[in-house]
């Protein structure tokens, strides 16, 4: 098969994308401690050669600073690698997330050397960002709305990188399949990083659904805005597990 990323590129770019000593940080993230190292030895096939290839420039823009301007949607059937792959970028963007915390610094009063007067320096802000599966992101949402707060408004206002794993449903059937605040909550999360994050945030994302499950699940409109937000890519194939 011809490719442009062989499987000694990319395991490369993945062990360099793993930082020794960071273990606490990729943690407090929230990405899963099963996927903290890197993969013992990633495989490149028919099925996920187009999504490595996003992978390996994902994760170089990261490391480059220069974080990636619309987000991923991975959707497909088990076993083919979507968490692994979500996983590898939050730890691109958790390390992007603690240099930014190295670097930052409060405003402070300056001196401007050109006009021989005081000046204000900026702050600089460090980036955050939250890894969570869509499970725990259902949980936080409905004990933030028994206590009527909104840990949704919280997630987006509060991170420039969010990571949701695995949407899924309690059994193959639309709608009534969710709890009765999942489909306000998902479509919430779409509508505030639409609307009032207006680009400024990543998101990314996966499911084991097909996109018609998706449509018939969250509504007809969710796939466009999702589409808005994310570059949206099937992950199909054998299972590695």
């Amino acid at each position: 098969m011809e490719t442009l990323l062989t499987e000694t590129d990319i395991n490369l770019r993945l062990l360099q994308n793993w930082r020794s000593g960071r273990e606490q940080n990729y943690n407090r993230f929230g990405i899963p401690n099963r996927y903290i190292q890197p993969p013992l030895e990633y495989k490149i096939t028919k099925d996920n050669e187009e999504v490595s290839l996003i992978l390996r420039d994902v994760i170089d823009r990261f490391n480059e600073n220069r974080p990636p301007q619309i987000g991923l949607f991975l959707y497909g059937t088990s076993g083919t690698g979507k968490t692994t792959i979500l996983s590898e970028i939050a730890k691109a963007a958790a390390n992007l997330v603690e240099d930014s915390i190295n670097n930052s610094r409060p405003a402070e009063m300056g001196w401007d050397d050109i006009n021989n007067r005081p000046k204000r320096i900026e702050a600089i802000e460090p980036l955050k960002g939250r890894f969570q599966s869509y499970r725990d992101f259902l949980e936080d949402v409905r004990k933030s709305w028994e206590n009527k707060t909104n840990s949704i408004k919280e997630l987006v206002n509060e991170n420039d990188f969010i990571f949701i794993d695995d949407i899924k449903l309690r059994k193959d059937s639309p709608r009534e399949s969710l709890s009765n605040y999942a489909w306000d909550a998902t479509n919430e999360l779409i509508d505030r990083l639409d609307y009032e994050a207006e680009g400024s945030k990543l998101l990314y994302m996966t499911t084991n659904l097909t996109l018609e499950q998706l449509s018939e699940t969250f509504g007809d409109w969710f796939i466009d805005r999702v589409g808005q937000l994310c570059m949206i890519k099937e992950l199909n194939g054998a299972s590695f597990r």
